[in-house]
């Protein structure tokens, strides 16, 4: 017995010590390189900077940029339509502090959970601009299980100091950690700008019908501006997690520019009709109407909040697709139906910042200003031009998409 006892006592010496010098080892590591920008160490090597690509812990990664001890001016929140498409070095900021916090497959409910974790982060926060998809409030669809929502700050009610210490010692930490050092060593730099915003392509498609042809069944989920309730029912716990959001942001003093998040025409129509008597997506619109103007009433303190649609009938959104020959090119401002290129999303950020606001038609439309009636009627009658005007398009999406 003495001799097990001696021996366990040395084995459990030695497991202590190679545990212990592990974890030094491994937190020396996360602490320095900081490899999703959460931990914020002094000693976390600025020279790595440029190499924190976090496209693997991407929720945690944008926690992260949120957490920057400079603090914002304005933020971006949204999908990847934001993240892809609003640059956060528009002239008009000037020396603003702007930082791009889209997530890529994020939904009202990650997205209002940034929000929030960005309010609580950033006292001096003057203005959001918060990005809402077509589609979003009729969608029971949540990417929180099919991320790393939970694995990130944004997740409220899990443990903090559980988080902290996955941050600091867990395998995931130390592996992204060797990816970015290994990164700098390749001279390979993120997809992300210092301000979070995912630059390059995001790939490069077939011809562009043959790509839509491909992802047939991905577009007839997003193409149903006109399904009925039963078929697309109305989410309320996202509006409601929009409606305290939108309460939190007015409370804390913060200008919240509510955006209809821009999408081609094409997934604006009517399945079968050219003149319907609604307009796309109507419920959802209402819905974003209501809940503006309710907040806007409460007695909060803060700046109104501001609603406007870019996913409407303007020429920016209507450009005629390419003809079906084998050498098609993408389109030049959109690579895909629902995502834009950079010039568009200047012009989002010249309609919500820029002194020239007004200069292209039925874009980013002050939804609030206008009123509810003309704004419907400006939808059904762009809807009808639109099919007028581009009748091959149209005949030919309905019957890849739409077709039984």
């Amino acid at each position: 017995m003495p001799l097990q006892r001696e021996v366990f006592k040395r084995y459990t010496v030695c497991f202590c010590a190679v545990l212990s010098a592990y974890l030094i080892l491994v937190v020396s590591v996360t602490t320095t390189v900081d490899p999703w920008r959460v931990l914020r160490m002094p000693w976390a090597l600025e020279s790595l900077e440029e190499y924190r690509d976090f496209s693997d812990a991407h929720r945690t990664g944008k926690a992260g940029l949120a957490l920057d001890p400079e603090g914002w001016d304005i933020a971006f929140v949204g999908s990847s339509r934001v993240e892809n498409g609003l640059d956060t070095s528009y002239e008009a900021f000037g020396k603003k502090r702007v930082v791009n916090l889209g997530l890529a497959g994020g939904l009202i409910d990650e997205n209002t959970a940034m929000g929030h974790f960005l309010i609580t982060k950033n006292p001096g926060l003057k203005t959001i601009l918060f990005g809402v998809d077509t589609g979003d409030l009729t969608s029971l669809a949540d990417m929180s299980s099919s991320s790393d929502f939970y694995l990130s700050p944004l997740a409220a009610g899990s443990s903090g100091m559980e988080r902290k210490i996955s941050y600091l010692t867990s395998v995931r930490a130390l592996t992204d950690s060797l990816a970015v050092v290994t990164n700098r060593i390749k001279e390979q730099k993120s997809k992300y700008t210092l301000t979070g915003q995912r630059i390059g392509k995001l790939g490069d498609p077939p011809p562009f019908r043959e790509f839509i042809v491909s992802r047939k069944g991905f577009y007839q989920s997003q193409a149903r501006a006109f399904d009925p309730p039963a078929e697309s029912p109305f989410n309320s716990k996202k509006y409601e997690k929009l409606a305290g959001f939108l309460k939190a942001a007015r409370s804390a003093g913060i200008k919240v520019i509510v955006f209809v998040t821009p999408r081609h025409a094409l997934l604006q129509i009517h399945p079968q009709e050219n003149a319907p008597t609604e307009a796309p997506w109507q419920r959802e619109r209402l819905a974003l109407i209501r809940l503006c103007e309710e907040t806007n009433a409460l007695p909060l303190g803060g700046p109104e909040i501001s609603l406007l649609d870019f996913c409407t009938f303007s020429p920016l959104n209507t450009q005629a697709l390419p003809e079906p020959e084998p050498s098609d090119p993408p389109f030049t401002a959109w690579p895909d139906l629902e995502h834009y290129e950079h010039q568009i999303g200047a012009q989002i950020l010249e309609r919500c910042f820029g002194s020239d606001a007004e200069t292209i038609p039925q874009w980013g439309v002050d939804v609030l200003a206008v009123g509810a009636g003309k704004y419907f009627s400006d939808l059904r009658t762009g809807h009808e031009q639109y099919c007028r005007e581009h009748p091959e398009n149209v005949a030919w999406f309905r019957e890849v998409i739409f077709a039984e």
